[in-house]
């Protein structure tokens, strides 16, 4: 074992230098360390060199200054030393069998491809520093906690989708949701006050680099899952706005749960079948064409095709209690559902079957992927948050095309995306005491936004 792998000890008499590291890693490389072209000042340039990539140099690129978080403590000299070769053997090392894998690529850009493509072995770095920080649940619990509470916030403020006045107090939710943009970003541009807390150690630090790295990414598949929302397009010629929902004033109008039944047979099995009456026939056919864009014609239409429309139907209670429990607001689904709630839950399930590859989301502290549609398919694992924020970010925005108002769809994801950049403020740094001190300021300056605006909704916003 080596003196500076990461399962290593320091007995107090070890040098704890840059050039001990070079020397054990030539060491490592054996004999034919040598006949590959690798010698002591090749292994140093793999660290700090004059093109700036270095293993280094790329850290501090990314905000992580490595010996300035270990300061004079010989044992945290010795974790830089630790972690500096457990990346060098995932990102440097290039004798003959090893693949180099360049993380630090992805760190500097948080991103729903790069988190993907780089999970196992950012997952792999995570696991061997978590066994050897004090206390390393502690840390992810905080942390957790702290992310949790923003992706709420984020979430949140779409959620005007799913109340029935949204048409009729048009200008007033407007006007609320412009306050919420307008405060947001004041805070958002303030600087909290510094209390210069040290980082708790050069592990805790790291650990808490990829913790933020993973929240980040995960904020981007949101992000990339409301986008994907509002580009869902039906295969009816006239919007819906201009449709079904004007002959049912609006969104006044509500389905209830066996009618949902009742369409889910039709499909299954005959759709002239559902009644003999005609009236309930011509119902039956507006709402799969509200629903699917089409009257249904089931020699028409592909198995395929036919099982995600089931899927949609199939599912779409579910996630309504979903929403349910995650819902700031006032909002019972258990009987009946607002039609333009339907409809947003539906569409975005017949979306998302149809393009499951696109849909591949890691909950927290996961190594392993899985499509959004495996979260309503899998009984026996409850939906986490992760996954059913997903969900309602964007059957939230696919509710706000439906009904047409491209104002509210733009400010609402202007405020989310604000509420990340505030989350990545308030997760800036090298210290867990620190994150929760910043978070506590600014969940203080939202609250505080959230009472005005709730308190006096019909201000208008300058």
């Amino acid at each position: 074992m080596g003196r500076f792998d990461m399962t290593s000890r320091y007995d107090g008499t070890l040098r704890l230098t840059k050039s001990e590291l070079y020397n054990e890693l030539l060491d490592e490389a054996g004999p034919d360390a040598a006949d590959s072209g690798m010698d002591y000042d090749l292994v140093k340039s793999k660290f700090r060199n004059s093109d700036g990539n270095g293993l280094e140099q790329k850290l501090e690129q990314i905000g992580f200054d490595i010996w300035k978080i270990a300061g004079d403590d010989l044992q945290e000299k010795f974790r830089a030393l630790q972690l500096l070769k457990l990346l060098y053997s995932i990102e440097k090392d290039t004798r003959p069998g090893k693949k180099p894998v360049y993380i630090s690529k992805a760190l500097a850009k948080p991103s729903l491809d790069y988190f993907q493509e780089y999970l196992e072995p950012l997952s792999k770095i995570y696991g061997d520093i978590y066994k050897q920080v004090d206390g390393a649940q502690k840390y992810e619990k905080k942390f957790a906690y702290v992310y949790q509470d923003w992706l709420k916030r984020a979430t949140s403020w779409v959620q005007y989708a799913y109340i029935p006045e949204l048409l009729s107090e048009y200008d007033a939710v407007y006007k609320e949701l412009q306050m919420i943009h307008k405060g947001l970003k004041e805070i958002w541009e303030t600087d909290p006050p510094s209390s210069g807390i040290r980082a708790d150690g050069v592990l805790p630090a790291f650990m808490l680099l990829l913790m933020r790295y993973r929240a980040q990414s995960i904020n981007a598949s949101i992000s990339f899952a409301a986008e994907s929302a509002l580009q869902i397009k039906k295969e009816a010629d006239a919007p819906l706005a201009d449709g079904f929902l004007s002959e049912y004033n609006e969104l006044d109008y509500y389905v209830t749960w066996d009618e949902v039944g009742q369409l889910y047979s039709a499909i299954e099995t005959d759709f002239y079948g559902l009644s003999k009456k005609p009236e309930r026939v011509f119902w039956a056919g507006k709402m799969i064409a509200m629903l699917f864009g089409t009257v249904l014609d089931n020699d028409a239409v592909s198995p395929e095709r036919k099982q995600h429309r089931l899927d949609a139907l199939r599912y779409a209670g579910y996630l309504a209690q979903v929403i349910q429990q995650h819902h700031i607001m006032d909002v019972d689904f258990s009987e009946q559902i607002p039609l333009h709630v339907l409809a947003g839950i539906v569409q975005s399930i017949y979306y998302v079957s149809e393009h499951q590859e696109k849909y591949m989301i890691s909950p927290y502290r996961s190594s392993k992927k899985r499509s959004l549609m495996a979260t309503l398919k899998s009984k026996h694992k409850e939906m986490d948050t992760i996954e059913a924020y997903t969900w309602e970010n964007i059957i939230s925005f696919r509710i706000m095309t439906i009904i047409g108002k491209q104002e509210i769809e733009d400010l609402c994801n202007s405020i989310q995306l604000l509420t990340f950049q505030v989350f990545d403020k308030v997760t800036s740094g090298d210290s867990f005491a620190q994150i929760l001190e910043k978070h506590n300021f600014f969940v203080s300056e939202v609250m505080r936004l959230e009472d005005q605006v709730w308190t006096d909704p019909y201000l208008p916003a300058e």
